[in-house]
């Protein structure tokens, strides 16, 4: 096992530090999920250094949960974006500093979409 999986084995088998939640109705254009209280795009800011390692996106017909790695630091700003493939399709995309990173997860209908990032410490 390598020290990534041991990490994230870790991770997955606790509570997590805390969590983000994250929404918007998609329809048929792209767009950025809003936080609770936030203006679409702007995103939050991570209150501590550490690890997401999980993120569940419900799409209303089921949760879908995609892990991985992505080291964040205190302040690192967190967003997302549903990107429209102009068919029926979302590719639903976690951003840190306006970066797209490798936690990506692509649903197949237009919904009201819901979705929850986990957070581990370092």
């Amino acid at each position: 096992m390598t020290d990534a999986e041991a990490r994230l084995n870790n991770l997955m088998s606790k509570p997590p530090a805390y969590i983000m939640n994250f929404g918007k109705a998609l329809t048929t254009s792209d767009t950025w999920l809003r936080g609770v209280g936030s203006v679409l795009e702007t995103g939050f800011p991570v209150p501590y250094s550490g690890w997401i390692y999980k993120m569940a996106i419900n799409d209303e017909a089921e949760v879908h949960i995609e892990s991985g790695l992505i080291h964040v630091d205190e302040g690192d700003v967190v967003s997302f974006e549903a990107d429209h493939d102009d068919v029926a399709n979302y590719t639903i995309k976690l951003y840190v500093n306006g970066i797209v990173t490798s936690m990506t997860h692509v649903i197949d209908e237009s919904c009201d979409c819901a979705l929850t990032l986990y957070f581990g410490l370092d």
